[in-house]
């Protein structure tokens, strides 16, 4: 502790050490004043004087000595206004951080730290100003230069933000004009196009009359083959039956109680150089359209069995450049008036993001009304023909059986009937020679009764019917003037039975034709 008096007044004052070279105001009198940095009393007793020296007979004994203590001072404190450290500390600090932040604001990218730097340098600067106002100006000098580097940090990160922003949004804006420039330039192409087109038709025709214009038909045009994209998608062929399943070794295992539309899909890779993942279109998953529909607005779903495989479908196939799968497409049973359909089969990555539109005509009624047609046809051109005016002649006979029969540029021959033994079992083996006299390629698949046609292709004279022994489905190419040999395998026919008809329903290569022959055993 120090002790001493104030030199204005003489009042005793006792402070800490730590005061030591500090001012502040005496309590009493209210002076300013200094601490020292030593501790120093004032006494106010007078001095003792030594007394001279004398002999010793003159000398009397010494009074007793009195003793003058210092009176009793209270004591007194001293308000003593000391620098705030928290003020030097927040100005501090905010230098640092405005350092850092001016050194990062010059680097691209990396001036996104320096911004974030120099927003804490600023409040920390903001802070330590207001600190040293109440403070008497106590370390304001530290704020005001942290406030200064930070200042000069944010407004250099904020320049470089805005100029990249500005060069990219310049760019975009570039890159939207010349595309907008470039569509306006084809629209204009188009229209000039397509004016001097309908000024050449309406040239070329009179003037037609006024008619409410009415929606473009999407299908018109549409038939059993569309190519969209890099793929092909033919409909080999259509059924109302019933299905057959099939275990994991591909063995039959049972045929179900209900019939459904089948429709047999080709689906070719058209591209050279891609391969795609074919996996078939389901209803259920993608699309905003159904699949399929009717002439009369019913929609049908596709039946995908999840623990059982359907014969002739398939699940994924890879199709390589020029290779082909057949699938097998089970649809709800129609309504027994509809007899025409279409399939939109929604867009995928092999078509290019647009949809395959089909149309086809299926329904019992139809089948057998051009089995009908047929035979009254082939009756037909068997009479002979009566020309008036000319003689009489007799009738050539008409002949009982016909081995070979035309349709569309599709000749087809039986060469050989007999009972064969097939997979394990004997069945009646018809031999077929097809001969292609339309001049173009025709793709060919085998004739079976369980996945496309509604009627029966074999039937005898006893009235009864036989299905065809199913067989893998390998397509084949007949070349214009070719022939290909193909079996068809039945169920082993009834000893009775002497005389057969066998009736092959329309296909594509036929042009929507059937074929129809009568034998004998």
């Amino acid at each position: 502790m120090i002790r001493f008096e104030c030199p204005h007044c003489g009042n005793s004052i006792k402070v800490k050490d730590s005061a030591a070279g500090k001012q502040g105001a005496c309590n009493k009198c209210g002076e300013k004043i200094t601490v020292p940095h030593s501790t120093s009393i004032v006494r106010t007793t007078p001095e003792i004087v030594k007394p001279e020296e004398v002999p010793a007979h003159y000398q009397s004994p010494p009074p007793s000595p009195t003793v003058y203590q210092q009176p009793h001072s209270p004591n007194v404190s001293v308000n003593i206004k000391q620098e705030s450290r928290a003020a030097n500390s927040m100005g501090i600090a905010s230098v640092i951080l405005g350092i850092l932040a001016f050194l990062l604001c010059w680097i691209p990218f990396v001036n996104i730290l320096a911004f974030v730097l120099g927003s804490i340098s600023a409040l920390m600067a903001v802070i330590g100003i207001f600190l040293g106002i109440s403070r008497n100006g106590s370390g304001i000098g530290y704020s005001i230069a942290g406030g200064a580097l930070s200042a000069i940090a944010l407004f250099f990160s904020a320049g470089f933000f805005l100029a990249l922003f500005g060069s990219v949004a310049a760019v975009s804006q570039a890159v939207d004009t010349a595309n907008q420039a470039r569509e306006r330039r084809q629209a204009m192409e188009n229209a000039l196009v397509v004016n001097d087109k309908n000024q050449k038709q309406q040239q070329a025709l009179p003037a037609p009359m006024d008619q409410p214009k009415k929606p473009a038909d999407k299908w018109a045009g549409k038939g059993l083959t569309a190519t969209v994209g890099d793929v092909t998608v033919e409909i080999l062929g259509t059924d109302i039956n019933q299905i057959q399943f099939k275990d994991i070794a591909d063995r039959q295992t049972g045929t179900s109680e209900e019939e459904f539309l089948l429709v047999k899909l080709k689906i070719t890779n058209n591209s050279e150089v891609k391969k795609y993942s074919y996996s078939p279109w389901e209803s259920a998953r993608y699309g905003n359209d159904p699949l399929l529909t009717d002439e009369h607005g019913n929609s049908y779903v596709a039946k995908s069995p999840t623990f059982q495989k359907i014969v002739g479908s398939v699940r994924y196939k890879e199709l390589y450049p020029g290779e082909s799968v057949e699938d097998l497409y089970v649809f709800e049973r129609p309504v027994g008036k509809a007899s025409k359909f279409k399939m939109n089969l929604y867009s995928r990555d092999f078509t290019g993001g647009e949809p395959v539109l089909l149309k086809f005509a299926c329904s019992k009624e139809l089948i057998a009304e051009a089995k009908t047609q047929s035979e009254k046809n082939q009756a037909d051109s068997e009479k002979p023909v009566m020309l008036r005016g000319a003689p009489k002649t007799e009738a050539s006979p008409v002949p009982e059986f016909n081995n070979v029969s035309t349709a569309g540029g599709i000749k087809a021959e039986i060469t050989k009937v007999a009972v064969e033994e097939f997979e394990g079992k004997e069945c009646l083996a018809i031999h077929l020679k097809l001969t292609n006299n339309s001049g173009s390629k025709q793709t060919y698949s085998t004739w079976q009764s369980k996945y496309y046609s509604s009627g029966d292709l074999l039937t005898d004279d006893l009235g009864k019917a036989y299905e065809s022994v199913p067989v893998k489905l390998d397509p084949q190419t007949i070349e214009p003037d070719s022939t290909i040999e193909d079996t068809l395998y039945f169920e082993k026919p009834d000893p009775k039975a002497t005389k057969f008809n066998l009736f092959l329903y329309p296909r594509a290569f036929t042009e929507k034709q059937p074929l129809n022959f009568k034998f004998k055993n």
